[in-house]
């Protein structure tokens, strides 16, 4: 893994968090439509998960000596991608500050899905 993907991986986390921060100190945090502003949170909320389950997962497998040893097929990818894909659908239809952090959460996961699948 090169140094600058490493950087962009890395960034994901500090984005959702100045997303959640721009989030909260919006004045109007669902924008009207509201269903758009709904779509927006739920976008930052499902991103934080992916990123976290990310986190948890790639600790795991590296812990327990790599995803050859510890069995990863290709389900854990597609059900990694859709955890990753369905943040940015809610980021392509939300309204809202935090839209934008969301987007590029979710394009960064998804690369490093697909890196680590390609790598293996």
């Amino acid at each position: 893994m090169s140094v600058v993907f490493a950087a962009i991986i890395l960034s994901g986390p500090g984005v959702l968090l100045a997303g959640w921060l721009r989030w909260l100190r919006a004045p109007s945090r669902f924008d009207a439509p509201v269903w758009r502003g709904a779509f927006a949170f739920a976008g930052l909320a499902a991103a934080s998960v992916a990123f976290l389950a990310t986190g948890i997962a790639v600790a795991y497998v590296a812990l327990n000596g790599g995803a050859t040893r510890v069995g990863v097929s290709g389900g854990w990818y597609t059900a990694a991608f859709w955890a990753c894909a369905l943040p940015l659908f809610f980021a392509a239809i939300g309204k809202g500050p935090q839209r934008w952090h969301v987007a590029y959460a979710s394009i960064v996961l998804l690369c490093l899905w697909i890196n680590l699948q390609t790598s293996m």
